[in-house]
C-alpha cells in the first residue's frame, strides 16, 4: 500500500492480488495437492459492518488520522463528513447544513 492510495486503488490492487493467488491455488485444490488446516474456532474473530457513524470526521484527532480516514472511505464509498446536527431548508429554499461545534487538539 502506498501513502497516496485511496479505497478504490487499494480495492483494485487487492483484486489483482486475489486473481494471482487463485490462479496459483485453484489447480492445487482441484488436484488435491493442498494442505488443509482447520481454523481454531477460539481464535476466530469477526469485524462489524461499516455504519454511517464511521463516516464522521472527529476534528480532535490528529491531521494524519483524519487524512487516512478520508482516504479509507473515499470513492466509491460514501466518504467522510463533518458531524451535523441538522439539514434544513432556509426561507429562500436553500439547504442549510448545521454543523456540530468541533473540539480540536492544540496546534491542529
Amino acid at each position: 500500500m502506498r501513502p497516496d492510495d485511496i479505497a478504490i486503488t487499494l480495492h483494485h490492487k487487492l483484486c489483482h492480488a486475489a486473481r494471482q493467488l487463485l490462479e496459483q491455488t485453484l489447480p492445487a485444490i482441484k488436484h488435491g495437492n493442498i494442505l488443509e488446516i482447520a481454523q481454531r474456532e477460539n481464535e476466530a474473530t469477526c469485524f462489524g459492518r461499516r455504519t454511517p457513524d464511521d463516516s464522521f470526521l472527529e476534528w480532535h484527532k490528529p491531521a494524519s488520522v483524519l487524512h487516512n480516514m478520508v482516504r479509507a472511505v473515499a470513492d466509491p464509498w460514501p466518504g467522510a463528513f463533518p458531524a451535523m446536527l441538522a439539514i434544513r431548508n432556509s426561507p429562500s429554499g436553500r439547504r442549510v447544513f448545521i454543523l456540530m461545534p468541533a473540539k480540536h487538539s492544540r496546534g491542529a
